[in-house]
């Protein structure tokens, strides 16, 4: 059914990614869209965040003005529980601020900054996200409303974590969001 066929696109799609590697392995965009889809990828058979890390660290090396490959290598680090050494990546991202990863490096920061029990900075992070997610309309996208949704699981606005919304729930907050 779906799910099989899910697992095959994402198989199709990893195998893809590692060929652009093989056929030239400096290419960091290439290596960047591997360790990308070995972080994001959704189905965790096909995830190795580890293997990510490996990838990336080599890349913002060699382009360390690249917001997107500190994105990647900060959310990567995130998934492996190096909480300091993705925050310091993340803060790379932002303070590069040049591409649409660093709406990802906004909502990323402040998980992981509560994970290391910084909470007034988590909380600050945050509302710096929102911010942003509101004024520049962004909770059409799926991926980014994802994001946002995890990062209010952890924290509310009182910085207490909170319980998950039911898809009822954000039906309805989204409905709210757009008469405002």
């Amino acid at each position: 059914g779906q799910v099989e066929a899910a697992a095959e696109s994402m198989r199709r799609a990893r195998v893809h990614f590692e060929l652009g590697v093989d056929d030239d392995p400096r290419h960091v965009r290439n290596t960047w869209a591997l360790a990308t889809f070995l972080t994001d990828c959704p189905m965790p058979e096909f995830a190795d965040r580890a293997k990510a890390v490996e990838l990336i660290e080599p890349v913002v090396v060699q382009a360390p003005n690249r917001s997107e490959y500190w994105v990647t290598l900060g959310t990567a680090k995130y998934h492996e529980e190096r909480w300091a050494e993705a925050v310091d990546a993340l803060r790379r991202a932002i303070e590069l601020g040049r591409s649409a990863g660093t709406i990802e490096a906004r909502f990323v920061l402040p998980l992981e900054l509560w994970k290391m029990g910084e909470h007034e900075q988590a909380r600050f992070e945050l509302a710096v996200a929102d911010e942003l997610f509101h004024s520049k309309r962004l909770s059409y996208y799926l991926y980014v409303r994802r994001l946002h949704q995890r990062a209010h699981d952890l924290i509310d606005a009182d910085g207490n974590p909170t319980q998950p919304l039911s898809a009822s729930n954000e039906v309805e907050r989204e409905s709210t969001d757009k008469t405002k």
